[in-house]
């Protein structure tokens, strides 16, 4: 499960989902020599992961360790600066560093066994095409344990409360946030319902004029007339909005909005301070209109003024079975008698969180489905 270990935490730091105080508590240097090795290894586990070697087996072991580590201090990270806003680098600083210590020293073993060849094939071999760690769950919005918040979701954001609404889907890096909010951004009722949507993903790292050239963009496509005027009109948009200033294209937004019945997605909402500098772009025409943002922290969900807040949990047992037998076996569901008390062996390890099942499930799916290749990654 190092691979997965890896990913999720790739997948923290590359979307940069890592807090605003990290810069200060971890200088930018920690971070990217941090992102470094993690990026390294992880091509590692995806060329030799299949390898039957006790080698392989110690490396990974000592990988999965050291990203649960890293993820370890930055979710203390994220959980202190809630409620501190000054914290001193000691010894967030001195953890870090002892973590990039010791994937320093197993990338140097790495390189020193592929030099040595000592990692020639010693077991059935089999095609990976493991996916970057940008794209872990890239066009993959399978969705397993939420469907009644997508129910009650649909009903809050299409009901008949005229009001501007704001709600929010709250919970940890990989529980599903955004799949959930996708599948309800994507759903064909939804479509219907509003005049308009548009979707941005906001990060850590935000730009205002970003965030609202993003918003513009989706508005337009979504009142154009067929696909030539779309493309006509995004070629004049795309030339137009690039001489405005940041408040002209704030208040185009609002001219873009007002009349229509609208939903705006804010994908991955990590501050107040990203909220206040664009809210007065959404206005309300007591029309129905909504806001959906998803974000890990609940006390951003209620400063933003969610009226409700919607806290996603991890999978149950059956749950997790069910999201990694899609992902397995994708069109045949089923799972082989042989390979489900292994398999199960497996996703347990995954504690119910679906990013780590969809990542082990996709691994999975494009390896050599044999008990003795599963025996050998549940060993891990």
């Amino acid at each position: 499960m190092a691979y997965a270990a890896l990913v999720s935490l790739m997948h923290n730091l590359e979307d940069g989902r890592y807090p605003a105080q990290c810069p200060t508590i971890l200088n930018r240097d920690l971070i990217e020599s941090l992102r470094e090795k993690l990026g390294f290894l992880q091509e590692f586990l995806q060329d030799y992961s299949q390898r039957s070697c006790k080698e392989v087996e110690s490396l990974e072991s000592r990988i999965r360790q050291a990203a649960y580590v890293a993820e370890d201090i930055i979710e203390s990270i994220v959980v202190k600066s809630t409620v501190e806003r000054d914290m001193s680098p000691s010894p967030f600083c001195e953890e870090i560093q002892g973590v990039i210590a010791t994937l320093d020293s197993i990338k140097k073993e790495v390189v020193k066994v592929k030099e040595n060849g000592d990692m020639k094939d010693q077991g059935p071999e089999s095609s990976v095409a493991a996916a970057p760690s940008r794209s872990v769950n890239s066009g993959n919005d399978t969705m397993v344990g939420s469907e009644e918040d997508l129910i009650t979701l649909m009903d809050e954001l299409t009901g008949h409360d005229s009001t501007r609404r704001i709600l929010a889907i709250v919970g940890m890096g990989g529980i599903g946030k955004t799949t959930l909010a996708k599948n309800i951004y994507d759903n064909s009722f939804i479509m219907e319902h509003f005049q308009v949507r548009a979707w941005v993903t906001v990060s850590q790292e935000y730009n205002v004029r970003e965030i609202i050239l993003r918003l513009l963009h989706d508005i337009n496509v979504s009142i154009g007339q067929n696909l030539q005027e779309t493309r006509k009109n995004l070629v004049a948009f795309i030339d137009g909005m690039s001489r405005m200033s940041d408040y002209h294209l704030g208040e185009q937004l609002y001219k873009s909005l007002w009349g229509r019945r609208y939903l705006i997605v804010l994908d991955d909402l990590w501050s107040i301070d990203a909220w206040m500098e664009i809210k007065t772009f959404f206005p309300d025409n007591s029309n129905g209109s909504r806001i959906l943002l998803t974000t890990r922290l609940s006390n951003v969900a209620e400063q933003c003024g969610s009226c409700n807040i919607f806290p996603m949990s991890f999978l149950d047992a059956n749950e997790s079975w069910e999201l990694f037998c899609r992902h397995v076996f994708e069109e045949e569901v089923h799972c082989p008698p042989e390979l489900e008390k292994i398999g199960k062996r497996i996703v347990k390890k995954c504690k119910g969180l679906p990013l780590a099942i969809i990542v082990v499930g996709g691994l999975l799916s494009k390896s050599d489905k044999t008990q003795e290749y599963w025996k050998r990654l549940q060993k891990i």
